[in-house]
């Protein structure tokens, strides 16, 4: 049985030598797996956040403040970036870049049409303001050191 030899073992011995400056851009996570940073900007350079940055309808992420996000997958599928009224982009993973600029697009609608049941006032309900008012009326007459009589 073969002795199993660490990194921090080898590199201990002279055998190996540790990387002056990690890289930060493309990380491998696992088999046939990497996590690629972006950012999205709009054509004025302002960072978008909330953009979508998705493989899926299921299965993506959202950019932060900054207008940066994070995604993991296979290199070769299709990254789509999207924001609310403005043009969608796709790459592939591999190939996606460190910042990404949307244009702003128009989608004008022929016409909006907007309709609601109109909701009917009760019958009895205006006789009973009416005669509210009346009495409210009535009790205002006379002078103020009068008593008021009132009937219903």
């Amino acid at each position: 049985m073969m002795p199993i030899i660490t990194d921090l073992e080898r590199i201990s011995s002279g055998g190996g030598s540790v990387p002056s400056q990690p890289r930060t851009d493309v990380q491998i996570t696992g088999t046939n797996s990497i996590t690629k940073q972006t950012k999205v900007v709009d054509e004025f350079g302002n960072p978008l956040e909330k953009a979508h940055v998705y493989f899926s309808q299921n299965k993506g992420t959202t950019t932060n403040a900054n207008g940066i996000a994070f995604l993991t997958g296979n290199p070769s599928q299709t990254v789509s970036i999207s924001y609310v009224g403005m043009g969608t982009k796709q790459f592939s993973l591999e190939t996606l870049p460190p910042k990404i600029t949307l244009i702003m697009q128009a989608n004008q609608m022929d016409e909006v049409v907007v309709t609601s049941k109109k909701k009917e006032t009760p019958k009895y309900l205006w006789p009973a303001i009416g005669g509210v008012a009346a009495l409210l009326i009535l009790m205002s007459i006379g002078s103020e050191n009068e008593p008021k009589k009132v009937t219903l």
